[in-house]
């Protein structure tokens, strides 16, 4: 038995034209094993599960996206806790007039012949003063025990 999808109408399998509409149903798009009803049911099904594909698809495509984003931001972040190099330029150093840069420079190489002088006479005592890598002064004690 088929069934004539033009009208509906349930055919014996020897029919070539609908009884109904008189369509060919020699040709397999014109004929069908389900009532139309059924038929209608079975379409609306498969577009909503080529709807619900789709949904899927997109989702699947949202997470691959946002794990490839996470990763770059991973990427990305470790190379940013790095500090970079200062550069120095106009907009970060403080312009200052020259006349007042060579009284800067002569106090701070007055300063350095002080300290190097301090630093020579505080070597030969045993309480003396030492300057750090920074230019930050400590005292420094020396002190012997009994084994010398």
């Amino acid at each position: 038995m088929k069934y004539c999808k033009n009208c509906g109408t349930l055919l014996e399998d020897t029919h070539e034209h609908c009884i109904r509409c008189g369509t060919d149903v020699t040709i397999a798009e014109n004929v069908s094993m389900y009532p139309i009803e059924v038929m209608e049911t079975i379409e609306e099904e498969n577009q909503r599960k080529k709807a619900s594909g789709k949904i899927v698809a997109m989702i699947i495509g949202l997470v691959v996206v946002l794990v490839a984003l996470v990763i770059a931001f991973l990427a990305l972040g470790s190379n940013m806790t790095k500090p970079a190099p200062a550069k120095e330029t106009a907009e970060t150093k403080d312009e200052v007039p020259a006349e007042t840069e060579a009284a800067v420079a002569a106090e701070e190489e007055s300063a350095e012949a002080q300290s190097t002088e301090e630093e020579s006479a505080a070597v030969n005592s045993s309480n003396r003063t030492v300057k750090d890598d920074k230019g930050k002064y400590y005292d420094y004690v020396e002190e012997k025990d009994d084994a010398g």
